[in-house]
């Protein structure tokens, strides 16, 4: 109990830091990356309150969460790997 007494403003810090870089960031890989510990941050969180709930739910939903931000980094990542691709072929 006392766990996560302690952890949810910690957490709530962190999403907090983690929204304020992905809105101010400079760069896009800034952004992508604080959006992206911001979504494993919630997923870890759903993990800690299914645990305390004792929801599988939860639990489903936080493993989920951690999926789909795995695949938004291929995703980007994909992208300005064609990007630059493009932009190293020189018009040829």
């Amino acid at each position: 109990m006392m766990f996560i007494i302690v952890s949810i403003p910690l957490y709530i810090v962190a999403f907090i830091l983690y929204a304020i870089r992905g809105f101010r960031g400079p760069t896009v890989f800034d952004s992508t990356i604080s959006i992206d510990a911001l979504c494993y941050d919630v997923s870890a969180f759903m993990v800690i309150l299914s645990v305390y709930f004792r929801s599988y739910l939860l639990l489903g939903a936080g493993i989920l969460l951690a999926l789909w931000a795995y695949i938004l980094d291929v995703v980007i990542a994909r992208y300005y790997d064609r990007l630059t691709r493009i932009g190293d072929s020189g018009g040829d």
